[in-house]
């Protein structure tokens, strides 16, 4: 006769779910990263961007991003750890989420269009370490690894999935709508 369920079985349970949702924070945080790697030549066909003119503002539009992460990470993120995982967490989705969908509206200057990306670069910064911190309040030592794998398979999932869904968007309805859609998507998860 099998034993009846611990009552410890349903907190188990939810805490696993933890790593998953903080994977599908990564996820959206790494397209938020790579959209503009996949949106910079219909960017240069609207704005008619030389080749010159590509290299040099994907470029600066690429860079200026991991300017704003390398940062905030180093000087954001006991700020950031201060607030805790899950409201440090919520602040830099939300944050992002305003930024990428500025971007999309800040475009046409490119000024703005680059604070824009460093925005959201120094948003971004303390994400990884915030996680690192919720898998380890959470997890014994025992278990932490398992929990650390779900957790980065939101960025290969984000390397995966990025061109096969946000380039079809990009090419139907516009890049501009890939930015928009990731914007609302950062905000529903961290609702």
């Amino acid at each position: 006769m099998a034993s009846p369920p611990s009552s410890t079985a349903p907190a188990e349970a939810r805490r696993w779910r933890m790593p998953a949702v903080l994977a599908l924070t990564v996820l959206i945080a790494y397209l938020d990263r790579i959209n503009i790697t996949l949106a910079l030549p219909l960017i240069a066909e609207q704005f008619a961007w030389t080749e010159p003119e590509l290299q040099r503002y994907g470029s600066l539009l690429m860079s200026l991003f991991y300017v704003g992460y390398g940062l905030s990470g180093l000087l954001l993120t006991p700020f950031a750890a201060n607030l805790g995982p899950r409201r440090g967490i919520i602040i830099i989705l939300t944050l992002a989420s305003l930024f990428t969908a500025l971007s999309a509206f800040l475009s046409q200057f490119i000024l703005l269009f680059a604070a824009c990306r460093v925005l959201l670069g120094a948003a971004e910064g303390p994400h990884i370490p915030l996680s690192g911190m919720a898998v380890r309040n959470w997890f014994p030592l025992s278990e932490r690894s398992r929990a650390n794998s779900i957790l980065f398979s939101g960025i290969f999932l984000a390397i995966i999935l990025g061109p096969i869904v946000l380039v079809p968007i990009m090419h139907t309805f516009g890049w501009r709508a890939a930015f928009l859609g990731l914007a609302v998507a950062g905000l529903a998860v961290s609702i």
